[in-house]
């Protein structure tokens, strides 16, 4: 990632001319990537003066899925009113502000271009310095908002829109260990959900993610019901098979035919559901722990991460407890420290690009010099992909025992 340096002396002159009465600085942060709306503003030592979010789950989940339009023009109407929430909830003027943080990379196009439209002509409006954020780096970085957690470190993101092992080396300096290589898990778990639903009482039709909904039913099946095939572990001699990549679509079809498999044969009912759920999250997790797994030994081979390591685990899949629970058991066995941020966190929110601002604005680059020519990118790589290296060290894993209960 490269950004434009604002010098030293056009900070200073823009504090001059703001005259700022606060003792610490403040950042405005707006996020837009997909269909949420959301804005925080926050402190230099990460205080959060206030914050606000506006779903579009119910509008979406009459078409089944989110609609690129939509959500645009959606995007139009609520940022505009979570921004004066959070300025209210926060009791400052934008002439408090130190700086507007926005996500304009990577996500969905539309969605980034109404984020980007309204932020520039926010700070066009309030004479403000610009931030541009990396989605991706923002949660990332969330974690040293609320604790100290220097670099190097490694970040897990499972989302519903990305699955990435990364080697966090410093600000916009990421090494990328593994990558999505076709469906990022939350959508998967959105897809499966959605599928199973059809055949439960009305109750569990509800406006909660898919995730949650794939959870509980697994709280209550057999996780062992049905035992699915572990993604990139079919050809243990093939060079995909070695990586730190994910992959997710062939275990997605698995459980989608096996769900029509019953389906025929008259057999799904509540219990035959939970059974499903409980498979389908075990494989999807035991997936993602390996590939984990091989990246810290890799990590450790290559000595690039601190004498005790730590793990960031992050993106709206890791509010599941039990990825969670088996992270740690994998963290807990390569003497690597596991650290979750609070749920709310995990998921997009404002709080995450203000920050991501401020660890800009500590360091005084990242600034826009010309906010006007800012471009959104829909696609954009957080960092250099190192998988190939990984491929040439040929770690094969060893065998961790885990216990998968039938309450999971």
């Amino acid at each position: 990632m490269k950004y434009s340096i604002l010098s030293k002396r056009i900070l200073h002159e823009f504090n001059q001319i703001r005259n700022l009465s606060q003792s610490k600085r403040l950042v405005l942060g707006i996020e837009s990537t997909f269909d949420d709306s959301a804005a925080a503003v926050i402190d230099e030592d990460g205080k959060v003066l206030g914050e606000s979010i506006k779903s579009q789950m119910l509008e979406h989940k009459i078409t089944g899925g989110v609609h690129p339009v939509t959500a645009m023009k959606l995007h139009e109407v609520n940022l505009p009113l979570v921004v004066d929430d959070v300025m209210d909830k926060a009791g400052i003027d934008f002439q408090d502000l130190s700086a507007v943080a926005t996500a304009t990379q990577p996500g969905s196009a539309l969605s980034l271009q109404a984020g980007l439209i309204f932020s520039k002509q926010l700070v066009a409006k309030h004479r403000l310095p610009f931030i541009p954020v990396h989605h991706m780096e923002a949660h990332a970085l969330t974690v040293r908002s609320i604790e100290e957690v220097n670099f190097p470190f490694l970040v897990l993101l499972a989302s519903g829109g990305h699955c990435l092992l990364c080697l966090a080396q410093n600000l916009g300096n990421y090494k990328i260990l593994g990558q999505i290589l076709d469906e990022p898990p939350g959508a998967v778990f959105d897809k499966v959900a959605r599928e199973i639903v059809k055949y439960l009482p009305p109750e569990y039709c509800s406006t909660t993610s898919g995730g949650r909904i794939i959870e509980a039913l697994a709280k209550k099946g057999d996780s062992l019901k049905h035992p699915f095939s572990i993604p990139l572990t079919g050809h243990t001699k093939t060079v995909r098979s070695r990586s730190c990549n994910f992959s997710f679509s062939g275990l997605q079809s698995q459980v989608l035919r096996k769900i029509a498999i019953l389906r025929e044969r008259n057999e799904l009912d509540i219990v035959t559901c939970q059974d499903v759920a409980a498979s389908f999250q075990k494989a999807a997790i035991q997936h993602i722990t390996n590939q984990l797994h091989r990246g810290i030994i890799f990590c450790q081979i290559r000595n690039l991460s601190q004498p005790s390591p730590i793990l960031v685990l992050s993106g709206g899949v890791a509010a599941n407890s039990c990825l969670r629970e088996s992270v740690l058991n994998i963290c807990n066995k390569m003497n690597t420290k596991l650290i979750c941020p609070p749920i709310h966190l995990c998921t997009d929110n404002g709080i995450m690009i203000a920050w991501a601002g401020m660890e800009y604005l500590k360091q005084g680059i990242g600034i826009s010099e010309d906010p006007e020519n800012v471009r959104y990118e829909p696609r954009s790589p957080l960092g250099d992909y190192i998988g190939n290296e990984i491929i040439k060290e040929n770690i094969k894993l060893p065998k961790v025992k885990v216990s998968w209960k039938r309450h999971i």
